[in-house]
């Protein structure tokens, strides 16, 4: 009648779901917006833009190109915007 373990629904053929955890702490939020937003902000364009490749439908390569961008464009950021950063995380005003 009733079963135990966890639930799964596979009647209905889209297979198993599972949901991942929300970030819970500052560090966590702050690394998912610099860290992974940006490579993923990028790929999601990317394929917006020029619409579907036949050759990029893996999505370990898609993966692979998110993570690349981060990088990318996170070294950008800290060239830009390194020293302004560095001095307010020192709490100094930039004089003297």
């Amino acid at each position: 009648m009733y079963r135990r373990g966890p639930i799964d629904d596979n009647s209905s053929g889209r297979g198993r779901r599972t949901v991942g955890q929300a970030p819970s702490t500052v560090l966590q939020v702050a690394l998912l917006v610099l860290v992974v937003l940006p490579g993923v902000t990028y790929q999601f364009l990317r394929e917006r833009w020029r619409g579907p490749v036949p050759g990029q439908r893996d999505q370990a390569e898609r993966v692979l190109r998110a993570a690349t961008a981060s990088v990318v464009l996170d070294t950008l950021y800290l060239v830009v915007a390194g020293p302004q950063l560095l001095r307010l995380a020192r709490g100094g005003n930039g004089q003297g």
